[in-house]
């Protein structure tokens, strides 16, 4: 099956780019980063505690890297799905992080925040 996804290129008052795309996650409407280095989707912690508090939250036992650390905290949620597009993903397992330091950067540029980073994971489905 073939998707069309449509980007939101968010200029970064002329010191690059981030591609964005919409998306939904228990039918609340969601703004994720395509970070396309990333091996696995992350979201916003308290954010998703907000629009998916039915789903199951743990902490995960390893801390990530990137991100700007090495020292941060993650935990792990089962979705009950999360759509982009017209593909839906049912009990989807992410990862869960403190993205408050990117809203910071974002809104430096005066940029809509973003929900999270959309990692290669999601790709495979």
């Amino acid at each position: 099956m073939k998707t069309i996804v449509k980007f939101k290129f968010i200029n970064l008052n002329g010191q690059g780019f981030h591609l964005c795309i919409d998306a939904s996650i228990n039918d609340a409407k969601v703004n994720l980063l395509v970070d396309t280095g990333a091996s696995k989707t992350v979201l916003d912690k308290t954010r998703i505690e907000k629009i998916a508090g039915d789903s199951k939250i743990k902490k995960h036992k390893h801390e990530a890297t990137g991100l700007g650390t090495n020292t941060m905290k993650t935990f792990e949620a089962v979705l009950r799905r999360i759509s982009i597009g017209n593909i839906t993903v049912k009990s989807y397992n992410t990862g869960l992080l403190d993205l408050s330091h990117v809203y910071e950067s974002y809104a430096k540029f005066n940029k809509k925040a973003i929900d999270g980073g959309l990692g290669s994971d999601f790709m495979k489905n």
